[in-house]
């Protein structure tokens, strides 16, 4: 050994089952398309569309979603979402941010799905550029019945309806835009 030099020696040791927990606990992630939609309206026909893609841990995960809607002529709304999202039961995720939005499927037979929901939209400030007031700003309400061919793949129809209130709707109707639309709809919803 030369003088001044240091050796050193590390002894770890593994504790029972560390390495199964650490098997335990992959990475996951999953892609899902939950609405690819073309819905026949009285002003224009629409492209809908809704998922999202998201990754990491059993407990903390990362979440894109995105949804939209595109007719014929513009883009009328796409909203994109970066969330953390923490584990707090088998059942349940926390996520930061409010918005309203109830899903409910009701099993008719193994492979068919009846899905009703609701989507409020309530706003805290006025937005001059998009439109919007403050307070209940639009509520959208649909029914969709799905197929399951697999799994994985199910194709669905429906029906669509937006509805807009308040300081919202008095905006958009004094441009001369519909306050409310109905439409039919067909999708098919996949994942992996």
């Amino acid at each position: 050994m030369q003088p001044g030099s240091k050796t050193s020696y590390r002894v770890t040791a593994d504790a029972p089952g560390a390495k199964a927990a650490a098997q335990d606990d992959p990475l996951l992630y999953r892609f899902r398309a939950d609405q690819l939609e073309w819905r026949d309206g009285d002003e224009a026909n629409i492209i809908a569309f809704e998922g999202y893609f998201r990754a990491g841990k059993d407990l903390n995960k990362l979440w894109i979603k995105s949804e939209g809607e595109d007719n014929e002529e513009e883009t009328e709304s796409v909203e994109l979402q970066l969330l953390y999202s923490r584990a707090i039961d088998a059942s349940w995720d926390l996520q930061l941010g409010l918005r309203l939005q109830a899903k409910y499927g009701i099993m008719l037979t193994q492979k068919w799905v009846l899905y009703p929901e609701i989507e409020i939209n309530w706003f805290s400030e006025d937005n001059d550029d998009l439109e919007i007031g403050s307070g209940l700003s639009q509520i959208e309400a649909g029914l969709r019945l799905r197929y399951e061919i697999t799994r994985q793949i199910a194709a669905y129809i429906g029906i669509h309806h937006e509805r807009l209130f308040g300081d919202t709707e008095n905006r958009v109707d004094a441009e001369g835009e519909e306050t409310s639309d109905t439409q039919a709809l067909a999708g098919i919803r996949f994942w992996s």
